[in-house]
């Protein structure tokens, strides 16, 4: 199961998955214990990696700061 197959259609907002603050707390609580398997109230999905654990939990934040007005500013420092 692809980590958005969890949003029933009816959670959609303009075809876009609706997320919750609850949501991004239950995805920390995942990466923090190293489980893969989340339940986002009445569905259970299992991830295939860490990585697609970060994934979700990048793609559930923008959705917030979005909501919220806030936008994270993402800096990059090169050295040579």
């Amino acid at each position: 199961m692809d980590w958005q197959d969890h949003l029933a259609e009816d959670e959609l907002v303009d075809g876009r998955p609706e997320f919750t603050r609850r949501d991004l707390k239950t995805i920390n609580h995942a990466i923090a214990a190293g489980v893969l398997e989340v339940r986002y109230s009445d569905r259970t999905v299992r991830y295939n990696s860490t990585s697609d654990l970060l994934k979700a939990r990048q793609t559930i934040q923008t959705y917030l700061d979005s909501q919220n007005g806030t936008a994270r500013i993402r800096q990059a420092l090169l050295y040579s």
